[in-house]
């Protein structure tokens, strides 16, 4: 197979050039009866899971502690005047 290709040179001005110049270039097709090599591929070897460093140890006492620091502080906001005194 055989087709032309038409290139343009570019000027030092950075115009196109009006002279063509065709080029022709030939390809050629065939074909082979020859079988595809069967390519083994590597398996890749699994990575051997990490040991646990360390493991969060709250418990329920947290809870408590939280459950207890929310009941004080709101007794607080709704009973300062009784606590601090009368403000005003």
């Amino acid at each position: 197979m055989v087709f032309e290709l038409l290139s343009h040179n570019e000027l030092a001005s950075g115009e196109m050039d009006n002279d063509n110049t065709t080029y022709k270039e030939c390809v050629l097709y065939t074909s082979a009866k020859t079988e595809t090599p069967v390519v083994q591929e590597e398996t890749p070897t699994p990575k051997p899971e990490p040991k646990q460093m360390t493991q969060v140890k709250t418990g329920p006492e947290l809870y408590y502690l939280l459950i207890l620091i929310a009941l004080f502080s709101s007794l607080v906001i709704l009973k300062r005047e009784n606590l601090f005194g009368k403000r005003g």
